[in-house]
């Protein structure tokens, strides 16, 4: 490739990373997709006194087809059980405080979900074993929300998947080393609204999963990252989120992505950085609150430039000019060694943006 090429191939890229960060969601929408399941079948009912009622949840999924709704009463929960939905139905929780399924000691996830197109609501998920998930999915186009997940291994874990939506679920109370939600060589899903407190990570964006969007979640009090998007992944919006008393990162981006926006989140009391570029290129951090955590932001080793525009710092001496932000990158004359760096917000906010989450 000649030298003029290359500076073309170069403008472009830069024209389109300013491009990103003045258009927050350009090239990074989430499309929803309209089911193509038409959820007017039967309806089997679980649990309760009605005749014919099913006493197994799973029994009533064998015997449902695509498009039907079991409906699970709380008077016979908890159910100990482990199931799977393999099929587009809807599974319904008659209340998601008191339908509880429960695990007893198999090496098994609680719920797996391998059919398309369902959806799933309404239920609380406890006593997993400490290496194995509440529910797992490996399949497209659900729609998951409204749950409670305690006392497991990890939460929600999304594998080899796509445009699914996990939503307003409340997830807390890990027993092992995972994720209260899991996405794993899994694109253009939505992980909104949901609350993840107590697990060792919050949220793993990780192994190729490009074109998700994560956004209005409340993790706290996680033992290790808050958020982490790692491993080759690229064009993810994490924004709205409120992310507080994690031990380490609040969020991390790292191993080597390109072009992922971290926007408009709350970044508050955390022990360790509050956002973290790691082998990140193009990453755009924008309009977020950093307050009183240990570190507001550091970078290392860098690629390709990274943009910070316009966010809050609160541990600012003056109250004009840029914001420097420290951070370690090659030394151009050492090698295996590195020299300190500083990255600039050019034009910092004097105020803390109203970010509600």
């Amino acid at each position: 490739m000649n030298n003029s090429i290359k500076k073309g191939v170069v403008v472009a890229v830069i024209l389109l990373f300013v491009s990103v960060s003045v258009i927050p969601s350009t090239g990074t929408n989430v499309v929803e997709k309209t089911s193509n399941v038409s959820f007017n079948g039967n309806t089997l009912y679980v649990g309760g006194n009605g005749t014919g009622n099913y006493s197994k949840i799973q029994d009533a999924i064998n015997d449902s087809s695509n498009g039907d709704t079991v409906f699970v009463f709380d008077d016979s929960s908890p159910y100990y059980e482990y199931i799977e939905v393999d099929k587009s139905i809807i599974l319904e929780g008659e209340n998601k405080y008191t339908t509880i399924i429960s695990g007893f000691g198999l090496n098994q996830h609680i719920v797996r979900i391998t059919g398309d197109e369902g959806k799933f609501h309404g239920f609380t998920i406890q006593n997993s074993n400490t290496m194995y998930r509440g529910i797992f999915v490996t399949s497209n186009d659900n729609n998951i929300f409204g749950n409670i997940l305690t006392n497991v291994g990890g939460g929600i874990k999304l594998k080899d998947v796509s445009n699914n939506k996990i939503h307003e679920n409340e997830i807390r109370n890990s027993k092992g080393y995972y994720s209260g939600i899991g996405l794993q060589s899994s694109s253009y899903n939505s992980i909104l609204n949901n609350n993840v407190k107590e697990f060792y990570f919050g949220i793993l964006v990780e192994d190729h999963s490009c074109n998700n969007k994560v956004s209005g979640n409340e993790v706290v009090d996680v033992g290790s990252i808050g958020i982490a998007v790692t491993g080759d992944c690229n064009f993810n919006i994490v924004s709205l989120n409120y992310v507080s008393q994690t031990k380490e990162e609040a969020i991390l981006v790292t191993f080597y992505n390109f072009f992922n926006l971290i926007y408009r989140n709350n970044i508050v009391d955390n022990r360790g950085y509050g956002v973290y570029l790691s082998n990140a290129n193009f990453a755009i951090v924008k309009n977020n609150n950093f307050i009183n955590n240990s570190c507001n932001a550091y970078f290392f080793v860098k690629r390709y430039t990274n943009l910070w525009i316009r966010n809050y710092w609160d541990n600012r001496n003056i109250p004009f000019g840029p914001q420097k932000i420290e951070g370690k990158d090659h030394s151009p004359w050492l090698p295996g060694e590195y020299v300190s760096r500083e990255q600039y917000d050019w034009f910092p906010s004097r105020k803390p943006y109203n970010i509600g989450v």
